[in-house]
């Protein structure tokens, strides 16, 4: 590059592409000036002062919590408002804004609890309730119920009253067309365990109905004939009463009766007559 060969090139000296060295030493080209290394940068200057904080913007407008207000008649409700519709002199109308605007909302609640009985009807005054042509009849007690108006129609959202009954149970429905699959294997029988010890006996339960009464049974075998009995008195048709003359068995005279026999009478060994208390027996 460098045609004078006294000209040295020192460490980090650069010459350009299109610089060249003349005869006599001197540069020729766009650049006359050797180009050194480029140095090592500069501490970083002090930070500048910071600027003007810019001006507020306005404070927005503050918003206000709509008052309770009570109503027990005819009533033309005003938009964003909370009413407290209490019924129990009897049902009322509760009229709907005329010309509400997207996001208007009307509160409504059940303060007395009768809604159930003496309905509330909402007159929806032109516009739309749900979507339908028609008044809203609130008629579930305690309820709270919210109305907010869509830009198209006033769209409901209710919190529920008391449970109401339970419905009456719906029909049993058919039995499904699967087959019954088929039973398994029956596992063998484990070993017994070891009889436990007997509980208490437990309390008589009550006697139970009787049941009916079986047949009759067959006829048993008839027994021997017993001993004759001494003979009894006799009474015949003419009015002659004849008796044994002997007391052959043990006879008893019941307490408060009399008896009477015709003598003589003899009385057989070991044969007792027994008198009962204030009893008589005479013999004539």
């Amino acid at each position: 590059m460098a045609t004078n060969s006294n000209f040295i090139i020192k460490n980090g000296l650069t010459v350009g592409a299109n610089n060249v060295i003349a005869a006599n030493g001197m540069w020729i080209g766009a650049n006359t000036n050797l180009v050194g290394a480029t140095g090592i940068s500069g501490a970083t200057g002090p930070q500048g002062a910071t600027g003007p904080t810019g001006p507020s913007g306005p404070t927005g407008a503050t918003g206000i919590i709509a008052p309770w207000i009570n109503i027990s008649a005819n009533t033309t409700l005003v938009a964003n408002t909370q009413y407290l519709a209490n019924t129990t002199s009897g049902p009322f109308t509760a009229t709907l804004p005329a010309t509400p605007s997207i996001g208007t909302i009307e509160i409504i609640q059940d303060s007395s609890g009768t809604w159930g009985n003496n309905n509330l009807t909402i007159a929806r005054n032109g516009s739309l309730i749900e979507n339908q042509a028609e008044d809203l009849i609130l008629n579930i007690s305690t309820s709270l119920v919210y109305l907010i108006y869509d830009g198209n129609s006033w769209q409901l959202s209710s919190t529920a009253g008391p449970q109401g009954a339970t419905g009456p149970t719906g029909p049993t429905g058919a039995t499904g067309a699967g087959a019954t699959g088929a039973t398994g294997v029956a596992g063998p029988i484990g070993p017994g365990g070891p009889a436990g010890p007997s509980g208490p006996t437990g309390p008589t339960g009550a006697t139970g109905l009787t049941g009916p009464t079986g047949a009759t049974g067959a006829t048993g075998v008839t027994g021997p004939s017993g001993a004759v009995g001494a003979t009894g008195t006799t009474v015949t048709n003419n009015g002659i009463i004849v008796q044994g003359a002997t007391i052959s068995s043990n006879v008893t005279i019941a307490t408060g009766n009399n008896a009477v026999s015709i003598g003589p009478i003899t009385q057989a060994n070991n044969v007792v007559v027994t008198l009962g208390d204030g009893s008589r027996w005479v013999i004539i």
